[in-house]
């Protein structure tokens, strides 16, 4: 599956490297790609929804402090 190669040379100054050979490969088409977990797993959602539900309570207590203690 090598689809190309190529060359390198750098030079920095006056002191200039060897050739540096490499090749490359044909890209995979994405549809061949296997992604893995397509779905989200119990954890995710509970933790997900653990942390939404504190910073919902927070932002309300802020809220709360700021109404009672502004003035």
């Amino acid at each position: 599956m090598v689809c190309c190669s190529f060359s390198l040379t750098y030079t920095i100054e006056n002191v200039t490297s060897s050739v540096l050979t490499d090749t490359t490969t044909n890209a995979v088409d994405f549809q061949q790609i296997d992604i893995g977990l397509q779905a989200r797993s119990g954890a995710m959602v509970v933790i997900t929804v653990i942390l939404s539900l504190a910073m919902g309570i927070l932002l309300a207590g802020l809220i709360l402090i700021l109404f009672f203690f502004s003035g």
